[in-house]
Protein backbone atom coordinates (compact mmCIF):
# COMPACT_ATOMS: atom_id res chain seq x y z
CA UNK A 1 0.00 0.00 0.00
CA UNK A 2 1.45 3.37 -1.03
CA UNK A 3 1.79 6.49 1.04
CA UNK A 4 -1.21 8.16 -0.64
CA UNK A 5 -3.54 5.25 0.05
CA UNK A 6 -2.41 5.06 3.67
CA UNK A 7 -2.98 8.79 4.12
CA UNK A 8 -6.45 8.57 2.53
CA UNK A 9 -7.45 5.73 4.85
CA UNK A 10 -6.31 7.76 7.84
CA UNK A 11 -8.16 10.92 6.77
CA UNK A 12 -11.40 9.36 5.54
CA UNK A 13 -13.15 8.74 8.92
CA UNK A 14 -12.50 12.25 10.33
CA UNK A 15 -13.58 13.76 7.01
CA UNK A 16 -16.86 11.82 7.02
CA UNK A 17 -17.55 12.85 10.64
CA UNK A 18 -16.80 16.50 9.83
CA UNK A 19 -19.18 16.45 6.88
CA UNK A 20 -21.95 14.86 8.93
CA UNK A 21 -21.55 17.35 11.79
CA UNK A 22 -21.67 20.37 9.48
CA UNK A 23 -25.05 19.23 8.21
CA UNK A 24 -26.51 19.30 11.72
CA UNK A 25 -26.64 23.09 12.08
CA UNK A 26 -29.85 25.04 11.53
CA UNK A 27 -29.44 27.65 8.85
CA UNK A 28 -32.14 30.34 8.99
CA UNK A 29 -34.06 30.86 5.78
CA UNK A 30 -32.84 33.84 3.79
CA UNK A 31 -36.24 35.50 4.04
CA UNK A 32 -35.83 35.79 7.83
CA UNK A 33 -32.51 37.64 7.63
CA UNK A 34 -33.85 40.64 5.68
CA UNK A 35 -36.33 43.04 7.27
CA UNK A 36 -39.57 44.02 5.55
CA UNK A 37 -38.18 47.34 4.30
CA UNK A 38 -35.25 45.53 2.70
CA UNK A 39 -37.51 42.98 1.07
CA UNK A 40 -39.77 45.70 -0.35
CA UNK A 41 -36.91 47.94 -1.51
CA UNK A 42 -36.29 48.21 -5.24
CA UNK A 43 -33.08 46.88 -6.69
CA UNK A 44 -30.34 49.51 -6.79
CA UNK A 45 -29.44 51.09 -10.10
CA UNK A 46 -26.32 49.66 -11.67
CA UNK A 47 -23.73 52.30 -12.47
CA UNK A 48 -20.31 52.29 -14.06
CA UNK A 49 -17.44 52.15 -11.60
CA UNK A 50 -15.30 54.81 -13.29
CA UNK A 51 -17.29 57.84 -12.01
CA UNK A 52 -17.22 56.40 -8.50
CA UNK A 53 -13.47 55.86 -8.66
CA UNK A 54 -13.02 59.41 -9.97
CA UNK A 55 -14.95 60.77 -6.99
CA UNK A 56 -12.64 58.85 -4.67
CA UNK A 57 -9.59 60.32 -6.36
CA UNK A 58 -11.01 63.84 -5.97
CA UNK A 59 -11.59 63.26 -2.25
CA UNK A 60 -8.00 62.22 -1.57
CA UNK A 61 -5.87 64.30 0.78
CA UNK A 62 -3.61 66.61 -1.19
CA UNK A 63 -0.41 68.37 -0.14
CA UNK A 64 -2.48 71.58 0.14
CA UNK A 65 -4.52 69.89 2.85
CA UNK A 66 -1.32 69.31 4.81
CA UNK A 67 -0.97 73.01 5.67
CA UNK A 68 -4.51 73.12 7.04
CA UNK A 69 -4.01 69.92 9.04
CA UNK A 70 -0.68 71.18 10.36
CA UNK A 71 -2.34 74.42 11.44
CA UNK A 72 -5.05 72.53 13.27
CA UNK A 73 -2.44 70.30 14.94
CA UNK A 74 -0.43 73.35 16.02
CA UNK A 75 -3.56 74.95 17.51
CA UNK A 76 -4.36 71.75 19.42
CA UNK A 77 -0.78 71.51 20.67
CA UNK A 78 -0.96 75.12 21.86
CA UNK A 79 -4.20 74.37 23.72
CA UNK A 80 -2.63 71.29 25.27
CA UNK A 81 0.41 73.28 26.38
CA UNK A 82 -1.89 75.78 28.11
CA UNK A 83 -3.52 73.08 30.24
CA UNK A 84 -2.46 72.83 33.86
CA UNK A 85 0.26 70.21 34.35
CA UNK A 86 -1.56 68.53 37.25
CA UNK A 87 -4.62 67.56 35.19
CA UNK A 88 -7.95 68.82 33.96
CA UNK A 89 -10.30 70.45 36.40
CA UNK A 90 -7.68 71.01 39.06
CA UNK A 91 -9.27 74.37 39.88
CA UNK A 92 -12.86 73.07 39.90
CA UNK A 93 -14.20 72.03 43.32
CA UNK A 94 -15.15 68.38 43.53
CA UNK A 95 -13.23 67.43 40.39
CA UNK A 96 -10.08 65.44 40.84
CA UNK A 97 -7.39 64.78 38.31
CA UNK A 98 -8.74 62.97 35.26
CA UNK A 99 -7.45 59.42 35.04
CA UNK A 100 -6.23 58.11 31.71
CA UNK A 101 -8.42 55.51 30.04
CA UNK A 102 -7.61 51.92 30.87
CA UNK A 103 -6.93 50.13 27.59
CA UNK A 104 -6.44 46.46 27.02
CA UNK A 105 -3.03 45.50 25.59
CA UNK A 106 -4.73 44.83 22.22
CA UNK A 107 -6.42 48.26 22.22
CA UNK A 108 -3.17 49.95 23.20
CA UNK A 109 -1.25 48.17 20.44
CA UNK A 110 -3.95 49.06 17.89
CA UNK A 111 -3.70 52.69 18.98
CA UNK A 112 0.10 52.64 18.70
CA UNK A 113 -0.16 51.08 15.23
CA UNK A 114 -2.62 53.79 14.16
CA UNK A 115 -0.28 56.50 15.47
CA UNK A 116 2.60 55.05 13.47
CA UNK A 117 0.48 54.90 10.30
CA UNK A 118 -0.58 58.53 10.79
CA UNK A 119 3.02 59.59 11.37
CA UNK A 120 4.11 57.81 8.20
CA UNK A 121 1.27 59.46 6.27
CA UNK A 122 2.23 62.89 7.63
CA UNK A 123 5.86 62.28 6.66
CA UNK A 124 4.79 61.28 3.15
CA UNK A 125 2.67 64.44 2.87
CA UNK A 126 5.60 66.57 4.06
CA UNK A 127 7.84 64.83 1.54
CA UNK A 128 5.41 65.35 -1.33
CA UNK A 129 4.92 68.99 -0.34
CA UNK A 130 8.69 69.48 -0.43
CA UNK A 131 8.89 67.83 -3.86
CA UNK A 132 6.08 69.97 -5.31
Amino acid sequence: MGHFEHMMRALLPPLVVALLVTGCGDVPPLEQTIDAAGQDAPYPDLVAKEPLLAQGAEAAITPDDYAELQGRADALNARAAALPPDGFGADVPGVDKVQPAQLSPEEEQALRDRIERLRARAAALRQSQGDG
